[in-house]
Formats: structure tokens, C-alpha cells, sequence
């Protein structure tokens, strides 16, 4: 449907496996060495594993075109078969006799053949594809056909191929005999971001022998992100957003077309799901997540503040159509935007480079270094005199490391995915992750102001980066913890497992800020609850009139007593038409 829009001659990522589009990872490549290796050495028994979709066919197929005249081969990848049925697929696919009914004269026809070939110099090979599925009989059938030998050397090499499971049963005790035969045993990894980037470049000249189109250094973390680096999920993924730029006349692939793509991937996979649930099965699904849902929420109210839940590295970035690197600039330059020391924002005093990190600083030193650096300073717009625990950098997960940094200075942290304007209504300092180009890990960085459409973004190096509101959508990764602080100790969600002095406090407050027909109570009556979610509706949440983290923080923000650094000091929503009367 979209070649002839993007000038392909065939779609670039099909799932069919065709050599002609097989990128060898370092992973492939080892194991296609081994594979030659093994030829060569003579050796019984190699066993190839991979994860499901990581490529382990095509390099099946691309080995086979590359044997030589003296060897030759016979591919089975339709395992499922009893030892009869297996041996005459194999001696049908070495084009010899197979239509005996037994395993004694089957095994005789492929003896007198492989004999035949020995004398004329040549090498036979037995390649099994998705070799988890076999049976134990058959593997121990497989096992006795390596027994077919001279004085001197194995007449037939057998090269077992499929997925994890394949080496668990391989290394049972019931088929050690077998698993004593593998000489050489490799494993194929899914593609590091890296790869996942030269990957979908390849494919794309393939397909068209130029680069017509632009995967966007941002897009292409979203797809490695959704794949974890399997190909089959890349090209599954890179497919749908092919034709969804298609549909919106993109000739470039950015990512708010690969979320899209994604969620509609995600849309077809959970319906396809809902066809094979039974009625009493669904019930007990539903039944099941209901349960994750309140232990969730109880965990929460215990501590008082939500934990924010990890988010997976190598989180979506949005990207743009222009004033990008993308697949077609490699290496990919620093991205250059203006940046002026801290202090007010002045437009045209700025300078034409950006410095993250120590110099010369790449990957995990750069965010590790960033994430300290970014919570220090969310931490000291707050106040001069909190500190950081030199315990924490043992941490590795970012999400863990602010968030137990914000609680040992009596701070807490909301953490926001995939909606900056969110973080924008907030109105707090904000660490927000983002994936600059040139550099392979994330980085953080401080949104500490806003002025119109430009973010201004503290680099904790006695810089501040000023980007405008395209741009951060370009980079940030869609994670950010945003930095507040409950003073009043509401802890809990409100009504739910909150204790009456939390019910009390918020009328308080609620008072405070000028709701005067608050009755001073430990009820959560029908009056606060209206209340609540006219500021509910006030800052565009949902108004369901539950007072969570998030509705905390704007309360606080109501009340401008409370010391808060805002981004914007006098910035305040529009009232909302409904909103009660105050006093």
C-alpha cells in the first residue's frame, strides 16, 4: 500500500525470512562463525538459541546459501513429528528413498547415502529449526543418528535451533546422553539500541537502495524500547508505522507515529486476547487485577506518597520531522541549543554549545553523573541545605534513586509519563529524562522556568538550557518526577484508607484558601467532595473527587502561603465555571 509513497520496491519489513535483508548483529555474526566453524572441525552436535523472532531462521537460510558445493544440507523446520515421521523428512528433503514405514529401514536408506557421500569427499549436514518442539523420543532418535560414523569421523553433522527452552530440555537429566554430544553452543542476543538504529537503516536501503525516509533518532529508541531488540517486534512495529505516516502524508517517521503504531499494536494484541477468554475466565482475570489494583493502592496509602513505578530505559522521546539526526547522519551530532548561566532568561544572549557531564563523559558516567546533579538541584530549589546520601549512587534504578533522595529531605516525588503538559500544570521543578542524540544513555535535566513556549532547563553544571516546547517533545524520553512537598502530612487517598487527621487538615486547608461552607469534621462529606472536584476540574484532571497525590499538589498550589519555587510564581488556571463559591 505505501511503497510507491516512500519509493520502495517491496516493503522493508516483512516478516518472511529473506537473506537478502539479514543484518548480522555481533550476536549473528559469532554465531555464524560458529556454525563455518563447526563445518569445518567436523563436529557432531551445535546447538544455536535464541529468543522467538531474534532472527534464528534467517540465519538458518543464509548459511545454507553459503555452503559450498562439497556440503550438503537438509532443513527441517516443522519439528513436530514422531521418529518416523522425522526420518523420512529427512531423507525426502537429502532426495532419497523415504517411503518405508520403519525406523530400521529409513535409517539404512540415509546410512548407504551418507556412506555414498563420504566416498565422494563430501560433508552432510541435518539442520532442525525450532528444536524446543521436539519430543524426547525424537531427540534421542537424533541422537542415535549421530552414531552413524566411520573409524574415523561423523557422517552427519546436526545443528539443533530454537528458543531458551531448547538448552533447558537439552540439559535435563533424561537426555544427558544427548546434551554430553553438543560440542558448540551459542546464543543469539536481541539488538542493542545501536543495532536496533542500523537495523531499520539497513532494511530501508535494501528495500529501496537509498534512504527515502527518516526513522528518527527518538522514534527509533520508542521501537527498540517496544521491541526489547527482537527483530520480529522491530519489524512488526516499524511496518505499522510505516503505514500510519502513510496515512497522515509522512514521509518521515517520528514518534508520536510510532506511539501511535504502538498503541494500536497494543489495541489489536489485547482483542485478539479477549476472543479466547471464556466467560469464567475473564471473571477470573478481572477478579485478579482488581486484587493487583487495591494491594497497589494500599501499599501507596501506607507510605503517604506514591511510588513511582520504574520505568523502563530506553523510554519513548518524541522527535520531529526537521532539525533532527536521523538514520541518515550517523554518527549522530550533540543536538546544539542555546544555553545562558542561571538567572533570568534573556532572549539572544545565548551560547551555541551544550555540556552535559564531565568532559568526555559518554553513556552510564553521564547519567549517573546527570541524575545527581538534577536532583541536587531540584532538591536546592527548594532549600539551600538538603543534601544527598553518598549511599544512593549505589542504586541503579533511577526511579528508586530520586525517589528515596526526595524522601530523606522530606520530599516527595509524582512522577509523570508521557504528558508534559501535565508537568507544565504542575507548575513545580521537575527532573525530567531525556535522550539526546550522541549520547547512548539518558540524561536529566531540571525544568526550573517557563517563559511563553520556552522551557528553561537547569544542566546542574552552572548552565541553564532554554528549549523551546517542540524541542523538549523532541527529546524528553516521556519521564519526569516532579519534585513537592506534603506539608500539611496529608497522608493517604482521600476518602479510602486516609486517617481523620488527614480529613481534617485537607478541610483546613480547604478553608484556608477560601472554601468557607467547609465544615471543620473528620467526615468526607458530599460539600468538600464538590469541592474537590471543581479543582479537579479547575487544573483539566478527572473530577472524580479523590484526593490522590496529584490533587494535593495543586491544592497546596492554591494556597500561596506555602513556600514553593513555581516555574511560573504567578501563574494561576482559569477558574472553572462551577467552581464553588469561596466564603
Amino acid at each position: 500500500m505505501y511503497k510507491k509513497f516512500f519509493g520502495f520496491k517491496e516493503r522493508p519489513f516483512q516478516l518472511v525470512p529473506n537473506p537478502a535483508y539479514l543484518y548480522l548483529s555481533k550476536s549473528h555474526e559469532e554465531a555464524l562463525a560458529h556454525l563455518n566453524y563447526a563445518i569445518s572441525q567436523g563436529d557432531g552436535f551445535v546447538e544455536i538459541i535464541g529468543e522467538a523472532g531474534t532472527g534464528k531462521t534467517t540465519l538458518c537460510r543464509v548459511f545454507l546459501e553459503s555452503l559450498s558445493k562439497d556440503i550438503e544440507a537438509a532443513y527441517i523446520f516443522n519439528p513436530k513429528l514422531n521418529s518416523i515421521e522425522l526420518l523420512k523428512a529427512v531423507n525426502d528433503d537429502f532426495g532419497i528413498d523415504s517411503t518405508a514405514d520403519n525406523i530400521k529401514e529409513l535409517i539404512d536408506v540415509l546410512n548407504r547415502f551418507l556412506m555414498e557421500k563420504k566416498a565422494e569427499g563430501k560433508k552432510i549436514i541435518l539442520i532442525i529449526d525450532e528444536a524446543q518442539n521436539l519430543s524426547a523420543e525424537v531427540l534421542e532418535q537424533i541422537r542415535l543418528l549421530s552414531n552413524l560414523e566411520t573409524t574415523t569421523s561423523k557422517l552427519i553433522q546436526i545443528i539443533l535451533v530454537g528458543q531458551p527452552e531448547l538448552g533447558e530440555v537439552l540439559d535435563s537429566y533424561n537426555l544427558r546422553q544427548l546434551g554430553q554430544r553438543i560440542t558448540l553452543s551459542c546464543r543469539i542476543m536481541p539488538l542493542t539500541m545501536t543495532e536496533t538504529m542500523e537495523y531499520i537503516r539497513h532494511r530501508l536501503y535494501v528495500a529501496s537502495g537509498s534512504p527515502p525516509t527518516k526513522f528518527s533518532y527518538a522514534a527509533v529508541r520508542a521501537i527498540h524500547r517496544y521491541s526489547k531488540g527482537i527483530p520480529r517486534l522491530i519489524n512488526i512495529v516499524c511496518d505499522r508505522s510505516l503505514l500510519t505516516a502513510f496515512v497522515t502524508g509522512s514521509r518521515n517517521i517520528t514518534l508520536p507515529i510510532v506511539r501511535q503504531a504502538v498503541k494500536e499494536l497494543t489495541l489489536k494484541r489485547i482483542k485478539g486476547y479477549r476472543r479466547f477468554l471464556t466467560p469464567a475466565l475473564s471473571f477470573g482475570v478481572f477478579v485478579f487485577f482488581i486484587l493487583v489494583f487495591l494491594f497497589i493502592r494500599s501499599g501507596h496509602d501506607t507510605l503517604g506518597a506514591r511510588q513511582p513505578i520504574p520505568d523502563a530505559k530506553g523510554s519513548a522521546a518524541e522527535s520531529t520531522e526537521s532539525g533532527e539526526a536521523g538514520l541518515n547522519s550517523f554518527p549522530m551530532p550533540i543536538t546544539k541549543y542555546p544555553i545562558v548561566k542561571n538567572g533570568p532568561v534573556v532572549d539572544g544572549s545565548f551560547d551555541e554549545t551544550l555540556f552535559v557531564g564531565p568532559p568526555g563523559t559518554r553513556g552510564e558516567a553521564v547519567q549517573e553523573h546527570t541524575r545527581k546533579a538534577a536532583l541536587q538541584t531540584a532538591l536546592r530549589l527548594w532549600d539551600d541545605n538538603l543534601s544527598i546520601s553518598g549511599k544512593l549512587d549505589t542504586l541503579t534504578d533511577d526511579a528508586t534513586y530520586f525517589n528515596l533522595g526526595a524522601r530523606m529531605n522530606g520530599y516527595s516525588l509524582y512522577q509523570v509519563n508521557d504528558d508534559f503538559s501535565l508537568v507544565q500544570s504542575l507548575n513545580l521543578p521537575a527532573i525530567a529524562e531525556f535522550f539526546m542524540p550522541g549520547y547512548e544513555n539518558p540524561i536529566y535535566l531540571v525544568l526550573r522556568g517557563m517563559k511563553g513556549e520556552k522551557m528553561v532547563l537547569d544542566q546542574g553544571n552552572g548552565k541553564t538550557l532554554v528549549m523551546s516546547r517542540i524541542e523538549v517533545d523532541q527529546q524528553w524520553t516521556g519521564v519526569a518526577y516532579v519534585l513537592w512537598k506534603n506539608f500539611l502530612g496529608c497522608v493517604g487517598n482521600i476518602p479510602g484508607s486516609a486517617p481523620e487527621e488527614s480529613i481534617l487538615s485537607l478541610k483546613m486547608l480547604l478553608r484556608d484558601i477560601g472554601y468557607e461552607t467547609v465544615d471543620i469534621n473528620a467526615v468526607y462529606d458530599k460539600e468538600t467532595e464538590k469541592i474537590i472536584k471543581a479543582i479537579q476540574k479547575k487544573y483539566g484532571f478527572k473530577s472524580d473527587g479523590k484526593v490522590d497525590d496529584l490533587t494535593k499538589i495543586v491544592i497546596y498550589n492554591e494556597k500561596k502561603a506555602f513556600p514553593i519555587p513555581y516555574v511560573i510564581p504567578d501563574k494561576t488556571p482559569e477558574e472553572a465555571p462551577d467552581t464553588p463559591t469561596k466564603g
